[in-house]
């Protein structure tokens, strides 16, 4: 285990970095154990900690792990001749000093810089004998310029750490089985007070790992301000390098313009307010490569009744939210005292800060698309989220407010039940059930009891 060692008066203090606990696990080892499983592709956003998931995953699991950066090794020589998968797995073994066997994962890292690599994944899937796992930062947008074999891959999304998944860096690994196993959902008003602090702390600070860690181990703002914006800077630097034409041009200024059009009243996303001069269609392809990319989450609109909110979706009128709030919170300049304290300067960000979190927490439990409704100029709400075979309406507060009449119009013509996410503790009162922010974890539990 890494460690990191601090001198304090004349004490050595050794802090291990956090154990990063992923629920993506469970996911990978039913992969891992199906006999039909294809080469995994896993898709993310840059440091949202793929790397350290395959490594991990690979050595829990597997005898080896034959790890190959294509940026790092000079490896793509091996992929220029023909694909046979029996020569390649020999040469990559000549390559690494061991040879490759069948109980060895093979992890390709930054596969986007060699398509010839995404290629191969075709003759590994048909040869059967061997198990591969790829990731790359911006395989979305590569992906979709040089698609992978069709129907020879399995592909699967990694996101930044949710709050359960922050729970559990913190050690609250008996809180989280207790509640998701034993206690009834009513019984997490027990733990309001432990709860809602973690649930400030992480509005705060995200979900991206480094931070995370940083976080825990230091408690240091202004350490989270400098890894969030170092991060930042990484992003822009994707943005300025790897895209062209009017993404190049406008897809910063498209992501910098998030925080402000999401705390106005009226939140749906303004191509117009982004740019001034610039055409809709332009600005539009630079949303589209930031959405490949995972630097955001479209939520379009929809305004029909029923059960098939895709049927009346208008894509041209949407919702766009960050991928995660600590980036959020860093794009908008509000301190991280602002949010733990709720202090000055968090009020104009309340709103949109709560509703990018249960949009990122609603996002993780299901790969199924997410709508806003919203009834002409009458009526909104925030996000429906399919569960099963039910459409669950959910309407974001973030004051103290019991009330909603969004949700009440969208319910007096749609069968089910909605939830009103929000800062009051777990209530059920007619055909709504408030969810306090800190609980959102166990949602599906909720819905189901």
């Amino acid at each position: 285990m890494l460690a990191k060692i601090h001198i304090k008066k004349i004490q050595i203090v050794i802090i291990p970095y956090t154990d990063m606990r992923r629920d993506i696990m469970s996911k990978l080892l039913e992969w891992k154990n199906n006999p039909e499983k294809k080469p995994l592709i896993i898709r993310g956003v840059r440091q949202c900690g793929k790397t350290y998931i395959m490594k991990e995953f690979g050595k829990d699991n597997y005898s080896d792990v034959a790890y190959f950066n294509f940026e790092q090794d000079d490896i793509s020589k091996y992929f220029e001749q023909d694909l046979v998968v029996e020569r390649l797995v020999k040469t990559l073994g000549i390559h690494r000093s061991k040879s490759i066997t069948e109980d060895t994962l093979i992890v390709f890292d930054e596969i986007q810089t060699c398509p010839r690599a995404i290629t191969s994944l075709k003759y590994f899937c048909e040869d059967r004998r061997f198990d591969v796992m790829c990731a790359g930062s911006l395989l979305g947008i590569k992906l979709a310029e040089s698609s992978p074999p069709v129907g020879k891959v399995e592909e699967i999304t990694m996101y930044p750490l949710s709050f359960r998944e922050f729970l559990l860096a913190n050690g609250e690994e008996q809180l989280i089985s207790y509640l998701e196993t034993d206690g009834s959902v009513s019984e997490i008003s027990l733990f309001t007070d432990r709860l809602e602090g973690l649930y400030k702390e992480y509005l705060a600070v995200g979900g991206l790992p480094e931070v995370v860690s940083s976080w825990i181990n230091n408690h240091d703002p202004a350490r989270i301000e400098s890894l969030s914006r170092s991060l930042i800077s990484g992003y822009i630097d994707d943005i300025t390098r790897h895209s062209e034409g009017k993404v190049k041009e406008n897809g910063e200024t498209v992501w910098k313009s998030i925080p402000g059009q999401l705390s106005r009243d009226n939140n749906k996303f303004i191509l117009g307010h982004v740019k001034e001069g610039v055409r809709a269609r332009d600005l539009w392809s630079s949303i589209d490569w930031l959405s490949r990319a995972g630097l955001v989450h479209l939520v379009p609109i929809t305004s029909g009744i029923g059960e098939s909110p895709a049927f009346t979706a208008d894509y041209s009128t949407f919702k766009l939210y960050c991928f995660d709030t600590g980036i959020l919170r860093v794009l908008a300049d509000v301190p991280i005292s602002a949010i733990v304290n709720e202090s000055q300067g968090y009020e104009l960000f309340r709103g949109a800060c709560t509703e990018n979190f249960v949009l990122l927490e609603i996002r993780k439990m299901t790969e199924s698309p997410i709508y806003c409704w919203r009834s002409g100029n009458k009526a909104e709400v925030d996000f429906l989220l399919r569960m099963g075979d039910s459409v669950i309406p959910i309407e974001v507060k973030s004051g103290n407010r019991m009330e909603s009449k969004s949700l009440g119009r969208y319910l007096d013509s749609h069968s089910g039940r909605g939830i009103i996410a929000s800062n009051i503790p777990l209530t059920v009162k007619d055909r709504v059930t408030f969810v306090p922010f800190y609980a959102m974890w166990i949602l599906e539990k909720i819905a189901a009891e």
